[in-house]
């Protein structure tokens, strides 16, 4: 998998038609709706959780607001390398998406990180993003903190 500009926005929306709207834009979920065999890892408690089939652990992440889990998923639009959705700190959600990082060959796609980060704020009526090399969803929650409190 090449390298990626990972870029989140946080939500206000933390709902159940939310997740399954973006999800439904963005992920290609046609084996991950049949799976039955979920296991998140959960930060918080530094620990394995089995919570079965996609719609029961977004279930899951939603009932506590300090569960802290990430969900990855292959993108079902091919500009995208994979969708992310964090569940984080305080009842934070933020959602995500990966572009290759073109870096390497000479090319800079900031200027497009920066257009789907506006493009995700607008969907998502948020005003909080942020984008960079290979983010990882918890660094992206604590970049985003200051802005979230």
């Amino acid at each position: 998998m090449p390298p990626c500009l990972d870029i989140y926005v946080a939500t206000a929306d933390r709902s159940t038609a939310c997740l399954e709207r973006f999800l439904a834009h963005y992920a290609d979920l046609s084996t991950d709706r049949l799976r039955q065999d979920y296991e998140v890892f959960v930060t918080d408690v530094g620990d394995t959780v089995a919570t079965g089939s996609l719609s029961a652990t977004l279930v899951y992440g939603l009932a506590d607001p300090n569960r802290n889990f990430a969900l990855y998923f292959t993108s079902q639009q091919p500009l995208y390398t994979h969708v992310m959705v964090y569940f984080g700190h305080q009842g934070r959600l933020l959602l995500g998406l990966s572009v290759e990082d073109e870096t390497a060959a000479g090319k800079s796609n900031q200027a497009l990180a920066e257009a789907v980060m506006d493009r995700l704020c607008a969907e998502y009526h948020t005003e909080m993003g942020v984008y960079g090399f290979e983010l990882a969803p918890a660094d992206a929650e604590e970049r985003l903190y200051p802005l979230l409190q």
